[in-house]
Formats: C-alpha cells, sequence, structure tokens
C-alpha cells in the first residue's frame, strides 16, 4: 500500500510538472507570435516585398517576453525586392537583445544586428549599366571564389574586342563599398596591358555601395557563394531604428 501511494505521488507531480510546462511555453509562444507577426508586418516597408519572410522569435523567458523584451530574433527572405529596386536572392537577418512595445507595435531597441544578402550577378550587371550608362556593357560571372568581367574597352570611342578579367571582391576599408580586384586578364590565350585591366576596373567599381540599401549598413566581408555575391553587414543600429518603425 505504502509503494503505490509513493507511486500515485510520483505520477501526480510528474503530471503538475507537465502541466506548468505546458502552460508556461502556452503563455510565451503567444507573445512570441504576437512580436513574429509586428516584425513581419514592417519588413515589406523596411526592405521591400518578397516572395517569402520567415520570422523566429525566442525570449529569455515567459516574464521577458511579456514585457517584450526579446533575446533573439531571426528572419529569412526570399525573392526580397527592395524598396530601392535592387533584387535579392535570399536576405538573412540576426538580432539580438531586442526590445518591442507591444501597445505601440513598434520597436525600441536592438543591441545589435547583422544582415546576409545573396545578390546575382545579373543584378551588380544592372547596377552598374544604371551608374555608367555611357561605359560599354559588362557580364560577370561567378565562377568558384573567382570574378569574371568580360566586357569591350573602346579605344577613341569605337569599340575593340571582348576581353575577360578575373579577380576577386574585396570590402574597401570603410565597409561601404564592394571592389572589384583584377587577379589575371586575357585576350584568348595572350595577356593584356595594364593600362586595359585598370580601364575595366575602373567600370565595375565600386561593384557594390552599401547605401544603395534600404537599411544603414556596414560590409564586413564578402563571398562568392554558389553563383552569388554574397555580402556579410553589420547593421548600424542607431540609424536603423527609425527605419524600422516607418509606417
Amino acid at each position: 500500500m505504502k509503494a503505490q501511494v509513493v507511486l500515485r505521488s510520483h505520477v501526480v507531480l510528474a503530471c503538475i510538472a507537465g502541466l506548468v510546462t505546458v502552460m508556461s511555453t502556452g503563455c510565451r509562444r503567444p507573445v512570441e507570435k504576437t512580436a513574429e507577426r509586428i516584425i513581419k508586418e514592417r519588413l515589406p516597408i523596411v526592405l521591400g516585398a518578397a516572395k517569402s519572410y520567415e520570422v523566429n522569435v525566442e525570449s529569455a523567458s515567459m516574464g521577458a517576453g511579456m514585457r517584450g523584451r526579446l533575446r533573439h530574433v531571426s528572419v529569412f527572405g526570399r525573392g526580397v525586392a527592395l524598396t530601392n529596386g535592387m533584387i535579392l536572392d535570399r536576405v538573412m537577418i540576426e538580432a539580438s537583445d531586442v526590445s518591442v512595445d507591444r501597445k505601440t507595435a513598434s520597436i525600441d531597441g536592438v543591441r545589435s544586428s547583422t544582415m546576409d544578402a545573396w545578390l546575382d550577378a545579373r543584378e551588380v550587371e544592372a547596377i552598374i549599366r544604371k551608374r555608367r550608362p555611357d561605359l560599354p556593357p559588362v557580364n560577370l560571372t561567378a565562377v568558384g571564389d573567382t570574378l569574371q568581367v568580360r566586357t569591350v574597352p573602346r579605344v577613341l570611342g569605337f569599340p575593340t574586342i571582348t576581353v575577360a578579367i578575373d579577380g576577386a571582391l574585396v570590402v574597401a576599408k570603410s565597409g561601404r563599398e564592394l571592389h572589384f580586384q583584377p587577379k589575371t586578364a586575357r585576350l584568348g590565350v595572350v595577356p593584356i596591358p595594364d593600362s586595359v585591366v585598370g580601364y575595366v576596373a575602373d567600370i565595375v567599381n565600386p561593384v557594390a555601395e552599401m547605401k544603395a540599401f534600404p537599411v544603414p549598413m556596414l560590409a564586413r566581408k564578402v563571398s562568392l557563394d554558389g553563383g552569388f555575391i554574397r555580402i556579410g553587414a553589420e547593421l548600424t543600429v542607431e540609424e536603423l531604428l527609425p527605419i524600422l518603425n516607418k509606417r
């Protein structure tokens, strides 16, 4: 009989513990879902329309979540048409220690935030054409970790012949631009003069400017990822908050 009483006590305690866990989780998720909804509603205004946005919010505790204090926020978007017309294949944003005012449905604090953006080479070509419409068209191809630039230089205003220049993308010291750094250049199998290499570099540089993005950011790294240009950037929080809350 005593063993049965002890067993029943353990079962009751286990049920109570389970019920508390369910209640705690149940209370926390509605708060997180509210924050996710607020952020998701802001994204088309802040970044632009997208094929899809996924938002995930984590709060440190039920109480913190009820107060609008979020430990971590992650956003993943596909096919994002930025408000300035630029199109990103993908974008990923990570933010920590985010504060949300649930009454006004606004974000009033972010400790730090980063963004990774994937740009198709065709999109960069369009940016260059828009910036330098007076110069010959440029074709960019990402192969492994090499970016190849193909164009037809002009001599005395007349087109010559197609040249191909291989190089790498680098982040400028300011963090506000990406530059093409030539490595090898050829015309068929024949090396071409440095003056032509410099001419082509002048056409494409800067490859991208961070001020073109609708959110304030500084590039920290750049790489070629599966044929796309991947920019890793730090969002400047002080300038970010007014943009996040614009309506």
